[in-house]
């Protein structure tokens, strides 16, 4: 059995720091960066699958949002951008095998577009966005709403995921409660029994991974696993903290910290199932390859690791 974390590849190209990284499929992964730069690259290998596309999104207007999927054999992503000193209020779409904008830019009527992700309601892949008091469906082949549903009206967070094949959005906020909606039937939004003050920050099925807004939202240090009736199933996890979260295999959680450990967590005990994968910094984005081998964002690096069993 392997005693260390094993590196699969590392890339190191990018002139920036990685902001964001998104899983088109299984086979691939996604990169933003701080200048605007989007790379696919395979998940197997490491390996471009085109040169870099630049967006030209860079600096405190940077990429806050992305979403990437695969339409046929083309990689495609959206990203939202913007900050509290410079706005930016476009959603983009981007063929990033073809290396462009795909037209039109649409105008969200907001200083930043924080919350774009990709999810498949009714066999179609769609785009689930936050757009102020609204959680809306847009198609990814021209952006336009196919629907929408009124939401509370601030959002910190948004995770997408399934239970029972069904596609599920849960949006949280400090100043409301936590809200579940059924994407392929927008009614109005099912609050989450038992999460009052608390905020959900990935699920697998009806599994989540939460925190609480008594942490400041830069100070996040402590995470639970609870399920959608409310039911805790796990201790409190706590430590140095917390830049990023992605379920391995349930209860197996990868945990990123601010001090550049990467614990793969059984968030159901408690216990690290391995010694930390330790980072010269910390990471800013983690993903998921098949198998459950981790991909992270750290620096201006993109690598996979695997975990020791």
């Amino acid at each position: 059995m392997a005693s260390r974390w094993r590196t699969v590849w590392a890339t190191g190209e990018s002139d920036d720091l990685i902001v964001r990284l998104g899983m088109a499929g299984p086979g691939v992964v996604v990169s933003a960066d701080h200048g605007g730069a989007l790379e696919a690259r395979r998940a197997d290998d490491g390996s471009l699958v085109a040169p870099p596309t630049y967006t030209g999104i860079s600096g405190i207007r940077g990429i806050v949002a992305l979403a990437a999927w695969r339409d046929g054999p083309i990689v495609r992503a959206a990203t939202g951008a913007g900050s509290g000193w410079a706005s930016y209020r476009w959603l983009q779409r981007w063929d990033l095998d073809a290396r462009k904008e795909i037209p039109p830019a649409i105008d969200m009527n907001v200083a930043q577009v924080k919350h774009v992700d990709p999810a498949v309601v009714r066999g179609e892949q769609v785009l689930v966005v936050i757009n102020r008091g609204t959680l809306e469906i847009r198609r990814t082949t021209d952006g336009a709403v196919i629907d929408k549903v009124v939401k509370h009206r601030e959002t910190s967070r948004v995770v997408i995921g399934s239970f029972g094949r069904e596609p599920i959005a849960i949006t949280t906020s400090p100043s409301a409660h936590p809200e579940l909606f059924r994407l392929e039937d927008l009614a109005a939004p099912e609050p989450l029994p038992g999460l009052a003050g608390g905020f959900v920050a990935a699920m697998d099925g009806d599994r989540l991974v939460c925190g609480s807004y008594a942490e400041p939202w830069n100070a996040w240090r402590t995470a639970w696993a609870r399920d959608l009736t409310g039911q805790r199933l796990g201790p409190d996890v706590t430590g140095e903290v917390i830049t990023s979260v992605a379920v391995a295999d349930w209860p197996a959680v990868y945990m990123a910290r601010a001090d550049g450990t990467v614990s793969l967590v059984d968030l159901e005990s408690g216990d690290e199932l391995c010694p930390a994968l330790r980072l010269p910094t910390k990471a800013a984005s983690l993903a998921v390859a098949p198998g459950g081998d981790l991909i992270v964002g750290y620096g201006p690096h993109v690598a996979r690791f695997r975990p020791p069993r």
